[in-house]
């Protein structure tokens, strides 16, 4: 007879009885019930052991846990976490075990699940890849003046009475002539386009104006581009960024807010007013 889903505790004390039984070999009875001789041999063995309670079903591998740390280890776990809220399962598990010798202690990766399962551990931020590199084009060469203008803004300071400064300031690479040193309240663009309009009409416009990549000159954009130095493509004006963390390709204009920095900040004048007649200056 085939072996049926319905009534399996009766099939199963029926198929038993016949195996004691019956002198047929246990091979033909398996074939005539459809059953494996493995399972027939299970059956068998646990009847003998339990009698007819062997033959229910019992529970399966996956509904039960196994390897859980004991609910001791589970509180030594969290009052480790509370005494060192930034540590993680490594430095835990070096502590636990330091105590309490590590005799049934939960491996590394054990404490680390029960951190992250209790929400006490924080996903580290994903790493930003980085794009395409792109391949800039050899910096120019400054031979003559109106050549190549180094532009950039100077470290914010306040005053003595307490107005902050942001200077902007701006050099003919080839001269070493300083163009502009302005005192503005702000980086912006408005602000910014203000100066080079006077800059203009009283030095020329240059063939190239080298900085940095940072606002209001650079964006994060295709181009790199703001409103400020489209406006000085519009104008004709090539514009150069040096390479970022790279401060030493505008060395000059650096050491030139070093000078500044060393003669005139140490310290601040009381106003900003002040600041520009010590540095004669608008």
């Amino acid at each position: 007879m085939p072996w049926k889903n319905n009534s399996y505790k009766e099939q199963r004390w029926g198929f038993v009885q016949l195996a004691m039984r019956v002198q047929t070999g246990l091979a033909e009875l398996c074939r005539r019930s459809g059953i494996s001789r493995k399972t027939a041999y299970k059956w068998i063995a646990r009847f003998k052991e339990d009698g007819r309670r062997g033959l229910r079903d019992q529970e399966r591998s996956t509904d039960q846990l196994y390897n859980r740390p004991q609910k001791k280890w589970l509180d030594r776990i969290r009052r480790g976490r509370a005494r060192h809220p930034r540590w993680g399962g490594r430095k835990i598990h070096w502590l636990l075990k330091k105590r309490f010798n590590g005799i049934g202690l939960p491996s590394v990766a054990a404490i680390g699940r029960w951190l992250r399962q209790w929400g006490l551990t924080r996903r580290r931020r994903a790493r930003v890849r980085k794009g395409v590199t792109v391949l800039r084009p050899a910096l120019q060469e400054a031979e003559h003046p109106n050549d190549v203008w180094t532009v950039d803004f100077k470290g914010s300071f306040c005053t003595g009475d307490g107005v902050r400064v942001e200077p902007l300031t701006v050099r003919d690479l080839a001269s070493r002539f300083i163009l502009a040193f302005w005192l503005l309240a702000c980086q912006n663009v408005k602000m910014a386009r203000l100066v080079f309009e006077a800059i203009f009409r009283q030095y020329g416009i240059p063939l190239v104006i080298r900085c940095d990549n940072g606002s209001p000159f650079g964006s994060t954009g295709a181009l790199g581009l703001t409103r400020l130095s489209a406006w000085w493509v519009k104008l004709g004006i090539r514009v150069e960024f040096i390479e970022p963390g790279h401060p030493e390709q505008n060395g000059g204009h650096e050491q030139m807010h070093k000078v500044y920095k060393a003669e005139n900040l140490h310290p601040p004048s009381a106003s900003v007013r002040g600041q520009k007649q010590r540095t004669r200056l608008r």
